[in-house]
């Protein structure tokens, strides 16, 4: 017998979410701009590895 999905409040939370360009981030990124830093946004480096800033 296979388990069912139950969905929980926590998860109607996270559920809508915004997982990319959040503020903290967009400030992260100007700043290290600012200093001289050049990088890329959500490269893909193996399967399953995404990080958000790669240099």
């Amino acid at each position: 017998m296979s388990e069912r999905w139950v969905s929980t409040p926590a998860a109607a939370g996270l559920r809508g979410r915004r997982n990319i360009d959040t503020e903290p981030e967009i400030l992260l990124r100007r700043a290290l701009h600012a200093a001289g830093a050049r990088f890329r946004l959500r490269r893909t480096l193996a399967a399953g590895c995404n990080p958000d800033l790669v240099r």
